[in-house]
């Protein structure tokens, strides 16, 4: 379809602006079995999301090396003025071995400049749901900026230490309710192992 088209494009614009190591390299577009595909680096790694199925935590040492690079390529991402708005553990990939760590699918990522503001629709709603920013729903007077990924990355960073995401609801609406009106229960409380300062 058009739209994966444009998702494909879209992704190897935007990564050609980051200048980063910690993003997964997007070499190229071509065509694969007359379909777009996009070919991208290969440094042996697996989805977060994986590890995460696996492990269902991460270990406090490995989440606090894991998380500095991750706010360190999202800093990267935010000096090149680009909003990637779908940072969740799908869109980490980690190799355990080396422990590198890097983002990837830029696919509705946007240059910041290019935001707008407003009331979106829950069924046009970009992004995964459950680490979407309440500024990114479109039912606050905020923009999306840099923040939006941000707040992305500390759900993700709440999953990463807990093993649980920090909203559960009946269904999309009663989520993006969550995100803008619940505090989450503090990480220490979910698990006492976990040092209060985290």
């Amino acid at each position: 379809p058009l739209s994966d088209i444009a998702r494909l494009q879209n992704e190897y614009d935007i990564s050609k602006k980051i200048t980063s190591t910690s993003i997964v390299k997007v070499y190229k577009v071509e065509e694969f079995q007359r379909m777009p595909v996009l070919v991208l680096e290969d440094f042996d790694g697996e989805s977060l999301q994986n590890l995460l199925k696996g492990l269902k935590k991460i270990p406090l040492m490995t989440f606090l090396q894991l998380g500095i690079q991750l706010a360190e390529a999202l800093s990267d991402i935010y000096n090149s003025s680009v909003i990637h708005k779908d940072i969740n553990p799908n869109n980490i990939i980690v190799n355990m071995s080396t422990g590198i760590t890097k983002i990837t699918d830029f696919g509705i990522a946007s240059l910041l400049s290019n935001e707008r503001k407003g009331m979106t629709s829950v069924q046009l709603l970009e992004g995964t749901i459950h680490y979407m920013s309440p500024e990114q729903t479109g039912r606050t007077s905020r923009p999306v900026d840099y923040h939006t990924d941000f707040y992305s990355l500390g759900i993700t960073f709440y999953q990463m230490i807990t093993g649980v995401l920090p909203f559960k609801a009946m269904d999309e609406l009663g989520i993006i309710h969550c995100h803008l009106a619940v505090e989450p229960v503090p990480p220490h409380k979910v698990n006492s192992q976990i040092p209060q300062v985290i």
